[in-house]
């Protein structure tokens, strides 16, 4: 079940990629239509622009999403506890573990 749903992200994933390069190639005739009466050449800028820009995104997306949530890298000397848990339960030749900064709120007195 577990491989089914990471079988569908990823075909997700690439419609929504595909998808994203339709608008831009559409998005680039309309603009090299209207500036040069040439909507090709602004298909081709529009879809070079944006395999460049989707390369970055999609190997960094990771790490977007954890300073979207404000995660640190957790190190062993930062917190031993945390970091002996995550190893046992994972292993070593896992990624790095990440925690989100908790922020409490201040009790007035």
């Amino acid at each position: 079940m577990l491989y089914q749903q990471i079988a569908r992200n990823k075909r997700k994933t690439w419609g929504l990629l595909i998808v994203f390069l339709i608008i831009l190639a559409l998005v680039g005739a309309g603009l090299g239509y209207l500036l040069g009466d040439d909507p090709l050449s602004g298909i081709i800028i529009a879809l070079i622009a944006s395999v460049i820009y989707l390369f970055i995104v999609y190997g960094n997306s990771s790490d977007m999403v954890m300073s979207l949530n404000h995660a640190q890298e957790i190190h062993e000397k930062d917190n031993p506890q945390l970091w002996l848990a995550y190893c046992r339960r994972y292993g070593f030749s896992r990624p790095s573990p990440y925690a989100p900064r908790v922020y409490y709120p201040r009790s007035k007195s």
